[in-house]
């Protein structure tokens, strides 16, 4: 890449996630750290919707690790949202949950929105779907989607 900064990088890499080439995304974040340029949350952002959409769950640990521990950056609720959406991509509601409670934030409809949605794709735990859709509807309460959502679950 001609103009080595951390914008072009980035934008590439979510250019690859966006685009379903997480594999690809992956190589390039690798890449970019390698070539000397640190990443930001921003960037970090970009490689864990690759990780979601792909389902590469154990890369996003790790990514959040890293982000974390060696670059010192602190997670947003984006990145545990994009990790909770991954696991629910996945069929793993009960970890995906437990990420939710695991946040070091207060967890926001977006999380919520994730694990309900997976809920509706995996159909494991009515249950599970119906208390996810009831803690929705409080935090969103003009959200029409955990009513809708519930009402195709059964």
């Amino acid at each position: 890449m001609p103009y080595r900064d951390l914008i072009p990088w980035t934008a590439m890499v979510a250019a690859f996630a966006y685009s379903g080439l997480a594999d690809r995304a992956a190589q390039l974040f690798r890449a970019l750290e390698m070539d000397g340029i640190e990443p930001n949350q921003i960037s970090f952002t970009s490689i864990l919707i690759a990780c979601s959409h792909a389902g590469k769950l154990d890369l996003a640990r790790q990514l959040l690790r890293l982000m974390i521990q060696d670059h010192e950056i602190l997670p947003l609720r984006e990145h545990f949202s994009l990790i909770v959406d991954g696991l629910g991509r996945i069929g793993q509601l009960r970890l995906a949950e437990e990420m939710i409670h695991a946040m070091p934030f207060v967890p926001d409809p977006v999380a919520y929105g994730a694990l309900l949605g997976a809920s509706k794709i995996h159909r494991e735990d009515q249950a599970q779907a119906r208390g996810v859709a009831q803690t929705l509807a409080k935090l969103d309460p003009a959200s029409v989607t955990p009513y809708v959502t519930l009402s195709s679950i059964g």
